[in-house]
């Protein structure tokens, strides 16, 4: 099952086996936490996603790999790679460098539309500008992350931060705060209900349950794919 841009570009979908994927995304270099099959797992179990996996080729060669999801809405299918309300902030392609990432998204609207049978497709890829977005035929919803490199040496990291998180570090240390690696799904008992708390005194609701943060220590925890953590003061009280 291939979609052909004129003269550019092809994708085709693969049956999707999470063995394989792992291999896949473990070599490439594009590929992050979002890609794997621990999250696409995850994916599936909250979102009942029918997970989606594809070969992207230009003028015939190879060049990379698409993933994503189908969910059904009203009946209705939806490819998401990802799609807002999936607390995944990017997924996209995973392309060799050189790669004409522009036509590729381009072709994700008439495979989305022609071969999944699709009557919308949602894509967030960090290595596409809102620009080169606009110009595929998406509607654009910019935002923001921030990034921090964690492998570099302790001094740095603080160095990088502004005076004020700078002097937040100092009090807790100096308060005797000790930080802890809890493990199990049993966390997620701690973790979410502060997390309410703290939205209600907005006015607001966390926009996922406590089961919702289980699964997702379920799925990733096993595979070193996410960090639970713990601050407790000197009095031990968490």
């Amino acid at each position: 099952m291939t979609t052909a841009f004129p003269g550019r570009v092809t994708i085709e979908r693969f049956p999707y086996d999470p063995v394989s994927w792992d291999a896949i995304a473990a070599a490439h270099p594009e590929a992050e936490v979002y890609h794997g099959p621990g999250w696409l797992a995850y994916l599936e179990d909250t979102q009942g996603a029918e997970i989606v996996t594809a070969a992207v080729r230009q003028d015939g060669q190879q060049v990379g790999y698409l993933v994503g999801g189908v969910v059904r809405r009203y009946g209705l299918r939806i490819l998401g790679t990802p799609m807002s309300g999936w607390t995944t902030p990017r997924m996209g392609f995973l392309l060799r460098p050189g790669a004409d990432r522009v036509a590729a998204a381009r072709a994700l609207r008439t495979f989305a539309y022609r071969n999944l049978g699709c009557i919308h497709v949602e894509l967030g890829d960090m290595h596409l500008s809102p620009e080169d977005a606009v110009s595929s035929g998406y509607a654009v919803e910019a935002g923001r992350t921030f990034l921090v490199d964690l492998m570099r040496p302790e001094d740095e990291i603080l160095k990088a931060m502004n005076a004020t998180t700078r002097n937040y570090v100092r009090q807790a240390l100096r308060k005797g705060l000790v930080v802890e690696r809890p493990t199990g799904e049993g966390f997620a008992a701690e973790f979410h209900p502060p997390l309410a708390e703290t939205f209600a005194r907005q006015g607001l609701r966390p926009t996922y349950d406590e089961e919702r943060v289980r699964k997702l220590i379920r799925h990733l925890e096993p595979r070193g794919e996410v960090l639970l953590q713990r601050v407790r003061a000197a009095d031990g009280q968490a």
